[in-house]
């Protein structure tokens, strides 16, 4: 009396499914703890994408008031220490992008946004406020004083 007794099993359809299923999710695993370990080097990378790309615009669209060589001499100069430093804050970057991420947006970048730009860079880095930040001062054009409407001779 041995009767066989069958077992049940999975059909083929349930067990592709199943280890499809268990790749991808050890695939997002993989993604998410390599992407917690590179935390630093990503922050970085957006800081300066962004930064970059809003030196771009200026050079290429250049505004009055705006000095394109002091806002690239910046954008390089900052762009080195950022490669260069091994301990930096994310939480200020956090914040420097924000503060900026919006500057690129549109094709124009003044001279309040290059201004705006030098200052949360200086916040970062101390010493890039040696290269030469304007003031707000000269940024706002004077709207009060009529226009010399005398020609010369």
């Amino acid at each position: 009396m041995t009767e066989e007794i069958k077992k049940k099993r999975m059909s083929k359809g349930c067990m592709v499914a199943l280890i499809v299923v268990g790749v991808l999710f050890l695939m997002v695993v993989i993604a998410g703890v390599t992407c917690w370990i590179k935390k630093d080097e990503l922050a970085k990378y957006g800081v300066k994408s962004v930064v970059m790309q809003i030196g771009s615009k200026a050079s290429e669209n250049p505004q009055a008031g705006v000095d394109t060589t002091m806002v690239n001499a910046v954008i390089s100069a900052f762009s080195e220490r950022l490669d260069s430093d091994t301990t930096i804050n994310l939480e200020l970057l956090g914040t420097t992008i924000q503060k900026i991420q919006y500057m690129p947006q549109d094709d124009v970048i003044d001279s309040i946004e290059v201004i705006e730009l030098m200052n949360v860079l200086s916040e970062i880095y101390p010493e890039l406020a040696e290269i030469s930040i304007p003031s707000m001062e000269e940024a706002v054009p004077d709207t009060t004083a009529g226009e010399d409407t005398t020609a010369s001779e």
